[in-house]
């Protein structure tokens, strides 16, 4: 579960005495019905989409001055019997609500006094009994339906969990509990593991009389009980005493309360200052609250209950969880559902919700005086902001699903209610590439769904009107394994949405009396399968529905209530496999075929072959999960013949292997657990491989089994081979590499993501996080921690592709017996899927980091590390991205490593030469620091393993050396090739090289866009020419570094030769916005430069009419507007926005009559207009750039302007000068680019003078 919103309900009118405050709220177990208590009164609301108000009740004898109520508890079976603690009774009533919002009267059913009096503290024990503490610290113990009592204190309970009862203690454990029963219990002392002296029959063990151990043989608990709270999962009780000791114990082995002959099974652990306990059932765990106000995490073991030093929290920042120090632990409590989630409230801070990870999803705090919300959001969410700022908390309720969250402000009449949403995703991706998210968050009425196919941000998808009244509340969820479909189901119904389509569907299920009973599963992106529930018949079985033609396929009929349903299809999609897990702990597995129509691509069938039953035991009993898959490295004909196997992550977080295709010959017969061919996976040295969840990717390009595994504060990549899938092997240890070690404990990884090989999870903080919420971090507001974060695993998978291909890693390092890459399609169709990602760079440059840097290489154990790198070379050789890839290698990792590289590509020369072949300048650049370290003899070319430092030296002599003829040519090719920014980056280095001077940088003292305004930039200029065209601007530079700057001009003039005679050919090729980039970059004054080239211009006619055009087409191009351009609609014309005065007078002056597409797009855009303008003012000197820009505006008062000043000759018009140019103006509009201007032209023309054209 994450967080998702926030709402609150107030009991300010409802309450009539201000002295009354809410002491607690609670649910019963249909999560319908919320009843808020105060000191002497019950509120009832009906709680589905928000809280509704439905009646309130006195509590019986209570009132503020005496008795006054604590807490209360619904029955954890029933809906109608509801328990109020006051100070000295318990209050037994039945409240039997209708479906209709007026409730019937509430009825006292019985009352129970106490006179050592009572604490808040209360919980269910089992289904029949619950269990309270009292004053004198007792538990008292009371059943639900008799109304029996039993009070046990602390020496009941020793002689209940030590031996000292009537009976042996060995008669209250049965079968595999039995052997559990026998060891000692444990002591858990300031994280010192210990055992407690003597065995439980109270006999000394043989270990004992050894070392002559005269300790006592019988342990006594040395406080009395102060709270009790038990798991609703697995209902283990753990009680707190006040000595410090944990006391984790079960009551589900008694039919009613103990009888004076039965005996407790636990364990006693030591935790110094213990105050509130909480068990996670699911993941076996045990949150404890101190004193002072600390949380610790302990891990305990399923067959004793012992708690084991556990590190889940160690690397957590729990100091941030209680910002003041030391207000107390209120409450402590696991969530329903999968108990994913803790809430831990303090009196005086607030609450936070924690993951068992230890990862902060929610903070709720007071603030002294909060900060302002931003002011970018309405008024409603900031107003939202400030009053979810908890003060405190006093009790704490969650919902049986673990959606929601009700918080009680301690003297307050406010209640706050936190909403979550569920993440659903696949277990088993691939082998086919999906353009989707790999999961999806649902809740109430909506669908998140969040990165992939480019999406950056997450989509909310709301499920329609028509749907609402089937499928709401949304309680299940699943997504198919390419990410394009999302079912979500409710009670009543199901529907999906696929994300291709964009649209909803409601499934048929022919009957509208199948009830839902958990998440769904698929078995292609098209076929859904549904756990269901008969109201009708009271039969329970498994549909399967197919979402494109909306119809039922097939079905399985069940004894028992399916739990869970995984599913998983193989490498085609028309097999795949089904795992059903019925409540009896057995499981049903079926392999499917769905045969579809070639033509249509529709399925028209489906048929499904039980391939075992196998009854789980106590050790893979109530899994966490069960990811079922083919062994992919088996052909077809294999998957066919049911070679299917299954991943269980036990409750202990062992991951077992079930083969279930040597089941295949008894698949009517169900098979005990310790008759199935298992195998264990371990992480070596015998130690068995521990995690928090498995996903099954069959994207990648291995042979046998790739599988990631979450294992508390680190994310492995395992790979077991295709000869370590066998039966055969009670235990095997998968080929092992470290993806991420998230030792902030900040991540919580959800799914993979199926075409990019990254792992993507939550984090409670950090940078570089995509914000998945609309709630940001304000100090300690309100904290919706939905940050995405994206775990790269590419380069692992490479690691193992290298070592299953590599084998043999001993001999000596020859490059002719070295191997490579095995290349396959299958390496072949996963590289190419990087590539289409733009992600194939970024993960090859870490793989071959990690094989220069890391120790092992590469993260492989015994790999050779030349060898390594090697092939990584040989396989980068086949893409056109190598150059990129070992520039931006070589450039990370230390000097004193490149060696590793340079000795298989070449000495750093010859392969800047090949970077200069290829055209990868950028490369080429960036390799030019290597070039130069290499030939000046500093020693880089062996691996010193970082000891020895670079030589100090302050500058290197490049006239010198052949070096600097190279770089002068790379900065030839850059200039030629409009990479200015790479030719001035190269300009700095070879300065700072050479002469030990530091010159500004590009974005320090110019810019790539062309200046709009006059500035000093263009008027102050210098006295020093540097070539005929180039002079120095004075306003670019400030006086110190510009004389510096003349200096490096003088001494390289080769540089200024090469930039005048690039920007003379961009100025004759009309590249005007290029030119004033290249001549502003370098600090040339762009007014000097068109002055002295109008100076060595030609005033041939012929010229004239090729450099109007071509500098018409250039400029439109730069522009970029549309070419050719075509005649503007009216519509077009009349939209143009309003501007400045000197854009007004351009527009006024232009020919709207005649504007083409070009005219539209220019004067719509007004920074491209003003820039269109400024290279007006730069160049107005130059008569062809002028006729030019008068074109583009269509100013036909300049042009007439121009051909009468022009065709004047003694003060009368030339008539053949003026000939001339009207064939300059028909001569433009000839080429194709400019053909839209005809209309301009002939506009032109016809305004004239007929006697212009009138012989004399």
């Amino acid at each position: 579960m994450l967080p998702n919103g926030f709402s609150q309900t107030s009991l300010r009118r409802r309450i009539a005495s201000s002295e009354e405050s809410i002491q607690c709220v609670t649910r019963n177990c249909k999560d319908r019905l919320m009843m808020c208590l105060s000191q002497t009164q019950m509120y009832f609301y009906d709680f589905q989409e928000e809280a509704v108000f439905l009646s309130s009740s006195a509590v019986t004898g209570a009132s503020l001055s005496d008795d006054t109520a604590q807490n209360a508890l619904w029955h954890p079976r029933r809906d109608d019997l509801l328990v109020v603690l006051t100070f000295r009774r318990m209050l037994f009533y039945k409240v039997p609500f209708n479906d209709g919002p007026s409730p019937d009267a509430v009825q006292l059913v019985n009352e129970l006094s106490f006179e050592t009096g009572l604490s808040s503290c209360v919980c269910n024990v089992n289904t029949t009994t619950l269990a309270a503490c009292s004053v004198s610290g007792s538990l008292v113990l009371v059943h639900w339906e008799s109304y029996k009592t039993l009070t046990l204190n602390s020496a009941n309970l020793s002689s209940r969990l030590f031996g000292d009862a009537e009976a042996p203690v060995e008669e209250a454990a049965t079968g595999a509990e039995e052997a559990a029963a026998s060891e000692l219990p444990i002591q858990l002392s300031f994280g010192v593991i210990r055992r407690i002296s003597g065995a439980a029959n109270g006999v000394p063990s043989d270990s004992e009389r050894r070392r002559g151990d005269t300790r006592s043989k019988r342990h006594s608990l040395s406080g009395t009980v102060s709270s009790v709270s038990t798991c609703p999962v697995s209902f283990v009780t753990a009680l707190v005493l006040t000595g410090g000791e944990v006391v984790l114990t079960r009551f589900t082995s008694f039919k009613g309360l103990p009888g004076p002959q039965d005996a407790l099974r636990g364990s006693v652990s030591l935790v110094p200052s213990a105050k509130l306990a909480a068990v996670n059932g699911s993941r076996q765990l045990c949150a404890i609250s101190t004193h002072s106000g600390s949380v610790l995490c302990f891990k305990y073991t399923r067959t004793n209950l012992a708690l084991e030093k556990s590190s889940w929290w160690s690397n957590a920042k729990l100091a941030e969880i209680n910002p003041g120090g030391s207000s107390p632990v209120t409450a402590l409590a696991w969530c329903g559902g999968g108990q994913d989630l803790c809430c831990v409230g303090y009196y005086g801070v607030g609450v936070k919700v924690l993951h068992y990870s230890g990862v902060c999803f929610l903070f709720s705090s007071r603030s002294e005086a909060p900060p302002r919300p931003p002011s970018w959001l309405g008024s409603s969410a900031q107003r939202l902001l400030l009053e979810s700022s908890a003060k405190g908390c006093v009790n704490s309720c969650w919902s049986s699903d673990g959606l929601q969250l009700s918080v009680v402000e301690p003297n307050t009449h406010r209640i706050l209610h936190f909403s979550f949403v569920r993440y659903v995703a696949s277990s088993v991706f691939g082998p086919f590439y999906g353009y989707f998210s790999s999961f999806a968050l649902i809740g109430g009425d909506k669908v998140l769904v969040q990165g992939g196919g480019g999406e950056r941000y997450p989509t909310a998808v709301a499920i329609p009107e028509a749907f609402r009244d089937t499928v709401y509340p949304v309680k299940y969820g699943s997504v198919s394994a390419s990410g394009e479909a999302i079912a979500c189901a409710g009670t009543g119904g199901c529907c999906v949405y696929n994300r291709r389509c964009e649209k909803w569907l409601l499934c048929n299920l022919e009957t509208n009396t199948y009830c839902i009973l958990s998440d769904p599963a698929w078995l292609s992106n098209y076929c859904l399968v549904l756990p269901v529930w008969d109201r009708a018949s009271g039969k329970f079985s498994v549909l399967f529905v197919d979402v494109r033609e909306n119809r039922l396929l097939s079905s399985i009929g069940l004894g028992r209530e399916p739990q869970k349903v995984y599913s998983s299809y193989g490498v085609h999609a028309n097999c795949g496999i089904v795992c059903v897990l019925d409540v009896s702990q057995q499981i049903h597995v079926y392999q499917s075929e769905l045969n579809c129509s070639v033509e249509h691509q529709e399925t028209s069938d489906l048929s499904l072959q039980l391939i075992c039953k196998m009854q789980l035991g106590y050790h893979l009993s109530f899994p966490l999960s069960i990811v079922p898959f083919f062994d992919t490295w088996q052909s077809v004909g294999a998957q066919q013949s049911g070679a299917v196997k299954l991943l269980v992550l036990c409750s202990d977080q062992s991951v077992v292997m079930v083969h279930t295709n040597e089941l295949h010959s008894t698949a009517n017969v169900v098979v005990e657990e310790e008759r199935a061919p298992c195998t264990t996976l371990q992480r070596g040295e015998g130690a068995p491989l521990l995690a928090n969840a498995a996903w099954i990717d069959n994207t990648s390009p291995l042979r046998g089994i790739t599988f990631l595994s979450y294992e508390g504060e680190q994310i492995f990549l395992n790979h077991i081979q295709p000869s370590g899938i066998s039966s055969r092997q009670s235990t095997v240890t998968p080929h092992r590499f470290l993806v991420s070690s998230t030792t902030d404990g900040d991540v919580v990884p959800l799914s993979i993501s199926p075409y990019d090989a990254f792992l993507i999870g939550v984090s409670g903080r950090g940078s570089d996080v995509e914000q998945l919420s609309v709630y940001s971090n304000q100090h300690d507001l309100p904290t919706m921690r939905l940050e995405c974060r994206r775990v790269p695993y590419g380069p692992r998978v490479l690691s193992a592709v290298l070592q299953s291909a590599m084998p043999d890693t001993t001999g000596a390092v020859s490059p002719g017996q070295l191997s490579a890459f095995v290349w396959d399609r299958k390496l072949f169709y996963w590289m190419e899927k990087l590539r289409e990602v733009n992600l194939f760079v970024p993960c090859m440059d870490s793989f071959l980091q990690s094989a220069i840097t890391e120790n092992p290489p590469a993260g492989v154990r015994n790999m050779d590390r030349k060898k390594c790198i090697l092939a990584t070379i040989e396989l980068l050789r086949c893409y056109p991205e190598v150059h990129k890839i070992l520039v931006r290698c070589v450039r990370k990792v230390d000097p004193c490593r490149w060696g590793l590289v340079l000795d298989f590509i070449g000495t750093p020369l010859h392969f800047f030469q090949e970077c200069l072949q290829n055209g990868r300048l950028e490369e080429a650049m960036h390799l030019a620091r290597v070039l130069v370290m290499y030939e000046f003899g500093i020693d880089t070319v062996a691996e010193k393993d970082g000891s020895e430092a670079l030589p100090e030296q302050d500058t290197v002599d490049l006239t010198t050396n052949s070096s600097l003829t190279e770089i002068l040519e790379l900065f030839r090719l850059a200039i030629e090739n409009n990479s200015f920014e790479i030719a001035y980056d190269l300009f700095r280095f070879v300065i700072l090289i050479n002469d030990g001077c530091t010159i500004p940088t590009a974005s320090d003292h110019s810019s790539t866009e062309v200046r709009l305004t006059p500035s000093a930039d263009d008027t102050e200029e210098t006295d020093q020419l540097y070539t005929p065209l180039l002079k120095l601007s004075a306003g670019h530079l400030p006086p110190p570094e510009r004389e510096l700057y003349q200096q490096m001009l003088e001494k390289y003039s080769v540089v200024c030769e090469v930039i005048e005679a690039h920007a003379k050919s961009l100025f004759l090729d009309g590249f005007l916005v290029q030119l004033c980039q290249l001549l502003q970059l370098f600090s040339f004054s762009v007014p000097h430069f068109v002055q002295s080239s109008q100076k060595e211009e030609t005033d041939d006619a012929l010229c004239v009419e090729r450099r109007v055009c071509t500098v018409l087409v250039s400029i439109q191009t730069e522009l970029g507007l549309l070419a050719p351009p075509g005649k503007a609609t009216l519509r077009f014309v009349s939209a143009v926005t309003s501007y400045r005065e000197e854009e007004q007078t351009l527009l006024k002056s232009s020919s709207l009559g005649s504007w083409t597409s070009a005219q539209c797009v220019l004067f719509n855009n007004t920074p491209m207009l003003r820039t269109a303008m400024r290279l007006q003012s730069l160049f107005s000197c130059d008569t062809v750039c002028k006729l030019a820009f008068h074109f583009l505006f269509m100013n036909k008062m300049s042009i007439m302007e121009w051909l009468l000043s022009n065709s004047m000759v003694v003060n009368k018009v030339d008539r053949s000068i003026m000939l001339k140019g009207l064939a300059l103006l028909e001569h433009i509009v000839e080429r194709r680019e400019l053909e839209g201007y005809s209309a301009f032209v002939h506009d032109i023309i016809s305004s004239l003078p007929p006697s212009l054209f009138k012989d004399k």
